[in-house]
């Protein structure tokens, strides 16, 4: 069972930030979203949280001398970045594909920043690993050997409405001090959590089990297969223990 305690809170530096916007910057994030359509800076902030996810996951990795061979990028069909990284074993490449989300509008806070622990442990006690069902797909179906869960501390919500009332990020001709500033990037260097993780075994056999496996929620046009984060998912340092012995 994941808890607050389990979690890790990823190190992420200023440095880390201004490369991800600036990697971001060579995107066309000018795009429609399949789920709902979103303001173009909001677009933006999404594609540095995934950089901020890769870049700071990897580090945490390292510790443990834990190295990737490759990242591949996604778009979640959310408007999302998921990053895709290669793991080398003696087997073949294991494919771990990184979940990266801003906190549930309906997590209980008063707005203060010394609210994140109550939020991230909100996410833990009542979400799940965000997990697309793709048309028809069955589990078995689903891309990617591991899925992880990082979570930022901010309200998708306040987040969303403080992004969409100022300038457009694409009138500020590349100026990575301005983005930085108007995106408040600086509140992600102490909220980025890696919450928890699911291999896809482990998750065949929930959801062969589950006579509700999917999800969804009113206006969605997604789908997504059950995976409740407190219950189902795993602990972030068990993953360590699964890799290290999939390299034997």
């Amino acid at each position: 069972m994941v808890s607050y305690n389990n979690v890790i809170r990823l190190n992420v530096t200023e440095e880390n930030i201004r490369q991800a916007i600036d990697k971001s910057l060579g995107q066309n994030f000018q795009r429609r979203d399949n789920l709902r359509n979103r303001h173009e800076n909001v677009q933006f902030d999404c594609l540095v949280r995934g950089y901020i996810g890769e870049v700071s996951l990897k580090r945490w990795f390292s510790n443990y001398n834990i190295t990737f061979i490759e990242s591949n990028y996604m778009n979640d069909g959310m408007g999302n970045i998921d990053i895709d990284l290669l793991f080398p074993t003696s087997n073949g490449n294991i494919s771990l594909e990184v979940k990266t989300s801003l906190v549930p509008d309906n997590c209980p806070t008063n707005g203060e920043r010394r609210d994140i622990e109550r939020r991230i442990d909100c996410c833990i006690n009542h979400y799940d690993v965000k997990l697309i069902r793709r048309n028809d797909e069955s589990i078995e179906e689903l891309k990617s050997d591991i899925h992880i869960q990082i979570y930022y501390g901010d309200l998708r919500a306040a987040k969303d409405n403080y992004l969409s009332n100022q300038p457009l990020i694409s009138t500020l001709n590349g100026d990575i001090n301005a983005i930085y500033k108007l995106i408040h990037a600086q509140s992600y260097i102490d909220s980025t959590f890696f919450v928890a993780w699911i291999d896809k075994p482990t998750l065949i056999e929930q959801i062969n089990r589950n006579p509700n496996p999917t999800w969804s929620f009113p206006g969605s046009r997604r789908v997504f297969w059950c995976c409740k984060i407190q219950n189902h998912a795993k602990k972030p340092n068990e993953i360590i223990h699964l890799l290290r012995r999939l390299n034997q």
